[in-house]
């Protein structure tokens, strides 16, 4: 789906990749290793790579801090709404919100994105048990099927979810 050979990224005094081998499978991949190791950065490079391919969703874009949870929302399925517990914010602006909360925002907008690969960072920081297990279903679902591929970056496998690949980078 998507591959990179020998990645090299960095800045001035610090080479963070060099020669790095990457390829992204359909299926669930995680991609971990040590703080700092540049898992985040992976994720934005693949997303640079294969912009036409790729989902990688941010909400700290503070343009969308003022509109109202239920415009961002528009085409999530119902269903997901309730699942991650986020119908009674449906009228409040984002910035309202708790972490968790703005968190489920973007993965359920991530979630219905047409993209075939979707990059997800530490997809269960600051959820709570019943939307870390809602999650791995809709997670799970999604990279099951033909011709999608779903990256996780963490520091271990998140609860729930069967990895099918996973690339560990180099402690830096």
């Amino acid at each position: 789906m998507i591959q990179i050979r020998s990645l090299r990224h960095g800045w001035p005094g610090l080479m963070l990749f060099d020669g790095l081998d990457v390829e992204i499978f359909p299926g669930l991949t995680l991609v971990t290793g040590d703080e700092g190791c540049g898992k985040s950065t992976l994720l934005r490079l693949l997303a640079r790579e294969a912009p036409d391919r790729t989902c990688l969703q941010d909400l700290q874009d503070p343009a969308l801090d003022q509109t109202r949870v239920d415009v961002l929302l528009d085409g999530v399925p119902g269903d997901w709404v309730d699942g991650f517990g986020l119908t009674a914010h449906r009228d409040k602006p984002l910035y309202m919100l708790s972490t968790g909360s703005r968190r489920k925002v973007g993965l359920c907008r991530t979630l219905i994105s047409p993209a075939p690969v979707l990059l997800i960072d530490q997809p269960v920081a600051a959820l709570d048990p019943p939307s870390i297990r809602y999650l791995a279903e809709r997670v799970t679902d999604r990279a099951r099927r033909p011709g999608q591929a779903v990256v996780v970056a963490d520091y271990e496998p998140p609860p729930g979810m069967d990895i099918d690949h996973t690339l560990t980078l180099p402690p830096r």
